[in-house]
């Protein structure tokens, strides 16, 4: 790293979570969205910028940083929590409301009910996420404790069998969140660029 690479105060540190920082030509940015970034290093000035996600904030504000790559901001994953029971797998869908709603996820995150038929648990909820964000949504799984389903599936499995669904889900809903995941345009950010403090 060069040394302009100084990570500037973050005034709630936490908040900060899941968000990119950027090494530009003149120091360093924090708080940037994976599109974001992917809208950043398509201009020829910051095609080469280092890009790392703040992985985790402890309780003193020292912030952990995982290396990113434009590959890895691309996509979405999908998990499933599959059930037997249709009661269930509703009664599952309001809990995962209650828990963001007292525990907001770092990112936004979509959640579907949906019927799953020819499968031996025929019900579903289904998170779908973008692919970076991976990490942070099992750890907020693990910290609320849910345990929604007869069995869990994720990656290709789970995308394949979501793909295969032609109706429409029986209900759906954007879990709360702690930050707003609408990137801004390509003028924005070129405004802003300069800020140490992109949010």
């Amino acid at each position: 790293m060069n040394p302009n690479f100084t990570i500037p105060r973050l005034p709630d540190p936490q908040r900060y979570t899941g968000t990119y920082l950027v090494q530009v030509p003149h120091g360093v940015a924090v708080g940037y969205l994976a599109g974001e970034v992917v809208t950043l290093l398509s201009i020829d000035a910051y095609r080469d910028a280092p890009v790392f996600r703040i992985h985790r904030v402890d309780d003193t504000g020292r912030v952990e940083l995982i290396g990113v790559t434009v590959a890895d901001l691309a996509g979405d994953d999908v998990l499933l929590f599959v059930n037997s029971d249709a009661e269930h797998a509703g009664t599952q869908f309001s809990t995962l409301r209650q828990l963001a709603n007292a525990d907001p996820l770092p990112i936004p995150v979509r959640a579907e009910l949906i019927d799953l038929p020819g499968l031996s648990a025929p019900h579903a909820v289904c998170l779908l996420y973008p692919r970076h964000a991976n990490t942070m949504v099992s750890d907020w799984l693990l910290r609320v404790g849910f345990d929604g389903g007869d069995q869990v599936l994720g990656g290709q499995e789970a995308a394949s069998i979501r793909h295969q669904v032609t109706g429409s889900p029986v209900a759906t809903m954007t879990l709360a969140a702690k930050m707003d995941e609408t990137p801004r345009s390509r003028e924005e950010l070129l405004a802003s660029v300069k800020e140490p403090l992109q949010r």
